[in-house]
């Protein structure tokens, strides 16, 4: 026998590839135990293109216990050999036909998991491992009480039948709505992230989002830039005296994302360790990034004075390490949610519109990129994989475009001078004489 195929997860955990025999169950119980479990068979086989799917147990009409691993896999044998020849036909549609009952190929597992069952396997097993796991968790509750246009809710749709259409109408849905394209994206990508993660743990055979040809049903629509910035050191000046009257915590948080290109949730979970005063450093540590990478960003003089006072107490003494940086005064983290609400204030009360807290992340890489940071090590301290997101990132604005001018304007008069001081220091050449017998110019 050759050796068994292993494939490494998101976080890191390696399993073995179990090759498709024909037979599974749809179930949350452990593939080793699939034998003595209580729930039905599932047949699932493709052949040039063709996906057979179906009860087993409901196909050969036997009751889930008396129908045993052994059984089943001779049973699918005899039809895996029956599709190959061309000979295949549904018995169990043509006996369902003479009952006058429903087609058990088109009825429903007993042992299949709701979409609302499974997502709660998702986020036990897998979605608690992810940033921003509360959000997920709201973005589920949302997609479970929409109601589909035939009158069920997407929750309690069995996972195997939710379709293409299923997952359109709750997008339209959304946008009619009148929420943005960028938030629908999320749910959508949430969901397709948890029917990938089905997939990868054999719970699931296929997902809505591809046929089975591996193609793509429908693609996210696209988003619009987010080119916001702030009109100057004015206005910055003018927002952090805001925030520091609406919450003194908050121009901190201001300048630590300014400084340092990270994102809200990162500075909220910075903590006394991983700070770095005598390296001048700052470690974003791999739970705590979106990408589930770490990395480092300097300590600039702005943000270290800021630093020098987040990690004392009130009275002067230094925080333990696992107090939170930009928390309370007692170093406990402080929620998202009441950090925005001081943000929400503190724009309102300057007139500031239509820039969110995250958009400071925006605001850092451009004021960076001004700054002649190359976009590469720019790119490094958002934690980018590649360069083309970073640029979504850097914004041009007025200010920007007019410094580019006037950095050409430089250059050109700086040659300018050049070539007038090289003229100037060429040497006078000799005047000819009347024996060298110059040429006369013609004349008309």
């Amino acid at each position: 026998m050759g050796e068994k195929k292993i494939r490494k997860l998101r976080d890191g955990t390696q399993v073995a590839v179990h090759e498709n025999d024909g037979i599974r169950k749809l179930c949350g119980c452990p593939r080793p135990k699939w034998a003595k479990c209580p729930h039905a068979w599932h047949f699932s086989y493709s052949w040039r293109g063709t996906s057979y799917r179906f009860g087993l147990n409901k196909y050969l009409g036997k009751k889930r216990d008396e129908l045993s691993k052994t059984a089943a896999e001779n049973a699918a044998e005899v039809i895996r050999t029956e599709i190959r020849a061309g000979k295949f036909k549904s018995r169990a549609r043509t006996q369902s036909a003479t009952r006058g009952q429903a087609d058990p190929e088109l009825t429903v597992d007993p042992g299949v998991k709701t979409f609302e069952a499974f997502a709660k396997d998702w986020e036990k097993r897998r979605g608690y491992q992810l940033v921003g796991s509360r959000e997920n968790a709201y973005r589920i509750g949302t997609i479970c009480a929409f109601v589909l246009p035939q009158g069920t809710k997407f929750g309690d749709k069995p996972i195997t039948t939710i379709t293409p259409g299923d997952i359109e109408a709750f997008r339209h849905h959304r946008l009619s709505k009148g929420l943005s394209v960028i938030t629908v994206n999320h749910d959508l990508k949430l969901l397709r992230k948890m029917f990938r993660w089905g997939i990868r743990e054999g719970l699931l055979e296929g997902t809505p989002f591809r046929t089975a040809k591996g193609e793509a049903t429908f693609a996210l629509a696209k988003e619009p830039s987010r080119s916001k910035r702030l009109d100057g050191d004015d206005q910055m000046q003018r927002l952090l005296k805001a925030a520091i009257n609406v919450d003194p915590h908050l121009a901190s948080i201001i300048i630590a994302m300014l400084e340092t290109c990270c994102r809200p949730g990162e500075v909220l979970s910075l903590q006394v360790r991983d700070v770095d005063m005598q390296r001048r450093e700052v470690r974003i540590r791999a739970e705590n990034a979106k990408d589930r990478e770490p990395r480092m960003v300097p300590v600039t003089a702005r943000l270290g004075a800021v630093l020098e006072m987040r990690l004392k107490d009130a009275d002067g003494r230094r925080l333990p390490s696992e107090a939170f940086v930009f928390g309370d005064g007692l170093g406990n983290r402080r929620k998202a949610g009441s950090v925005r609400a001081a943000w929400d204030r503190a724009c309102a009360a300057i007139g500031l519109r239509d820039f969110h807290l995250a958009d400071l992340r925006h605001e850092a890489a451009s004021q960076w990129e001004e700054a002649g940071v190359g976009t590469h090590v720019v790119s490094t301290m958002l934690g980018h994989s590649n360069l083309k997101t970073t640029t979504i990132y850097i914004n041009a604005k007025a200010r920007q475009l007019h410094n580019a001018a006037h950095k050409m304007d430089q250059v050109r008069a700086a040659v300018a001078k050049t070539l007038q001081n090289e003229e100037k220091s060429a040497p006078l050449q000799a005047q000819p004489t009347e024996n060298d017998n110059p040429q006369k110019p013609l004349t008309a």
